[in-house]
């Protein structure tokens, strides 16, 4: 067989990468100057358009859709200008220099006026990749930044695989698509700015890799690597490679994706399932991490604000138009050599630098004391705080807990999630919308209104995701009801923390009888798992079995079925046995007035009704 063998080296997780758009002809730019250096200079040309009439200017600084709520930093293109801020906020706009910062970074920094410091005083900064460990230093305002490459080969013999080298093996796909005879892949960008919440994004454009050789599925053309290999690092040393700096045009060795569309579309394929598809794969291998990426979260970053990483998905359509994922780069290379990468990278670094939200730190003693409820949408301070320095109430610990102990969740149940929003809900999905609004040409495509389906792929449910999933079900259709409805908490400060009872779980009845029934039921699950010595029945609920002829519930049959493949025990003491009898009793028999829940109760949820055993 043959092996698709690629090296593997450790690397961190969490970092993006930017790089530089350039929409104005090479002919109208001319060089400037130096970028400033805290500590001197550094001898890097800065591009400027050369006509002050074709400068669009921009705010330097990008307004929240919501009051009280800080800004973020806008990050422009080379025939535009941004605005200068006041010289006190601008002294904290600070890039770190590193020897592997590339000068369009630093072009596209210098445009929003950032200077670059060897301190580590700084916002941003690209850089070699950083351990996991090392995310414990970041302080909580900054966002690192960095790239890397990776070594190919085609095997075909197990005693061709190194024995001390760690290495990705994945079997070869022989039967690609081909256009012209050639096999090519898809660059798809995917930006991942958060993970718990999840939130994904997936570029509209991306980068047709095409082999610069015919394909021939023959063993004596194993060691061609224009052949078998797309890259254009490799490709590019073929005599016959052809370059191509249109992004509308079908030629030469690498197309725009939304020009490889096209080309399907004219040939009456279906290019939209083949993007769904795309998404699907995408979405699917952002989970299978996800587990991992969040237990090193916890364990070694202060800020979920210096978390984001840009993707390239590698992506190969067989000779049935099914994608196939190749491998995923960490912080792929955005350096560009052609006006095509040019015209495709810029436009989307662009918008991941602004979809990155940026913001200028909160510091006291440079920025302008902030006001309470009174103060603008603008404000530099913004009265927002940071999620993760937020510590959880006990009322929102009470939600989270509620709503990921239910095993058997429906729809109507899962709704709730979003009847009372506490001060931690509306600051996650006020700043999930604020995020969108800076997508540019991204999409988000988790969460999104169907992607519902995705959550049983979790190793671990999180309530931000369900939160979020629930927001998008309800709001996809109609978005500003759901922005004016946040803009109306942020206005009272709920964001920020409030003793409103409105916005208390305990005070409000968290669910609807449905829902409390499912409650009770999980309760009774749990308390005859966790104490089972035997698997067998358990005595009270056999007696409840025996007495179904009593259930007069709409949700018989299902509680009952449920209720079959629940494990008890024989052992079991009283006080236990008793929870579980009135339990069952209550779910089953709204009108029952005995036991531990009777009805017409407001069910509210207190910590203290919890005990620790």
């Amino acid at each position: 067989s043959q092996l698709f063998l690629s090296s593997c080296c450790s690397s961190c997780f969490l970092l993006t990468p930017p790089a530089l758009r350039r929409t104005t002809p090479p002919s109208a730019i001319r060089r400037t100057g130096r970028l400033p250096l805290h500590d001197g200079h550094v001898s890097v040309d800065i591009e400027e358009p050369m006509s002050a009439e074709d400068v669009e200017e921009h705010p330097a600084l990008v307004p929240s859709l919501f009051p009280l709520t800080a800004p973020t930093l806008y990050f422009s293109t080379a025939n535009e200008k941004v605005e200068l801020l006041p010289a006190e906020q601008r002294r904290l706009l600070k890039w770190k220099l590193t020897t592997v910062t590339p000068n369009v970074v630093k072009h596209t920094i210098a445009r929003s006026h950032f200077k670059v410091t060897k301190s580590d005083d700084w916002l941003g900064c690209w850089g070699h990749h950083m351990k996991s460990s090392g995310f414990k230093a970041l302080a909580e305002h900054q966002k690192p930044a960095s790239a890397r490459g990776i070594g190919i080969q085609v095997i075909h013999k197990w005693s061709q695989l190194p024995r001390k080298r760690p290495l990705l093996v994945q079997k070869y796909l022989h039967k690609p698509y081909l256009i012209g005879g050639n096999k090519f892949d898809l660059r798809i960008y995917v930006y991942v700015t958060s993970y718990d919440p999840l939130r994904v994004y997936i570029f509209s454009d991306g980068l047709v890799r095409f082999a610069s050789c015919k394909y021939s599925s023959s063993m004596k053309t194993l060691s061609n690597k224009f052949m078998h290999l797309t890259n254009y690092s490799v490709n590019k040393k073929n005599a016959e490679y052809q370059s191509n700096s249109d992004d509308k045009a079908c030629q030469g060795h690498k197309w725009a994706l939304k020009a490889l569309w096209q080309y399907l579309g004219c040939r009456g394929i279906n290019t939209t399932l083949i993007w769904e598809k795309i998404k699907d794969i995408v979405i699917k291998t952002i989970i299978a991490s996800e587990p991992y990426v969040n237990s090193l979260l916890k364990m070694n970053v202060r800020s979920t604000y210096s978390c984001h990483e840009l993707f390239g998905f590698d992506i190969m359509l067989d000779e049935n138009l099914k994608p196939w994922i190749l491998e995923v780069n960490i912080s792929p290379s955005l350096h560009s050599n052609t006006a095509l990468d040019v015209s495709i990278k810029g436009q989307m670094i662009r918008d991941l630098l602004n979809l990155a939200g940026f913001r200028i730190p909160q510091r006291e003693e440079l920025l302008s004391p902030c006001s309470s409820a009174s103060s603008s949408s603008s404000s530099l301070c913004g009265g927002s705080r940071e999620r993760s320095r937020v510590e959880l109430s006990a009322d929102e610990k009470v939600k989270r807990a509620f709503y990921l102990t239910q095993r058997y969740a429906e729809q109507d149940f899962l709704s709730s999630v979003l009847d009372v929003l506490t001060p931690e809900d509306v600051r996650v999905l006020s700043e999930s919308e604020d995020e969108l609004s800076r997508r540019g040409d991204f999409e988000r495509i988790f969460p999104a209104a169907p992607s519902s389906r995705y959550l049983r792929f979790f190793e671990c449910p999180r309530y931000l995701n369900l939160l979020l999933d629930q927001w998008e079900q309800r709001h996809w259709s109609n978005r500003t009801k759901g922005i004016d409805l946040l803009r109306t908490l942020c206005q009272r400060g709920v964001h920020l923390g409030t003793n409103d009872p409105a916005h208390m779980v305990s005070n409000n009845t968290i669910s609807s009888t449905a829902s409390t029934q499912l409650l009770l039921y999980n309760l009774c699950v749990r308390v005859c798992t966790c104490v089972c010595l035997q698997w067998s029945k358990c005595s009270y609920i056999s007696r409840c079995e025996a007495q179904r002829q009593d259930l007069v519930s709409p949700s018989r049959s299902r509680y009952t079925s449920l209720l079959a493949s629940v494990p008890g025990c024989v052992s079991v003491s009283p006080t236990v046995s008793h929870i579980v009898f009135c339990t069952l009793q209550s779910v089953s028999q709204p009108s029952h007035r005995g036991g531990l829940f009777r009805p017409g109760r407001v069910f509210s949820l207190q910590p203290a009704d919890v005990p620790e055993s």
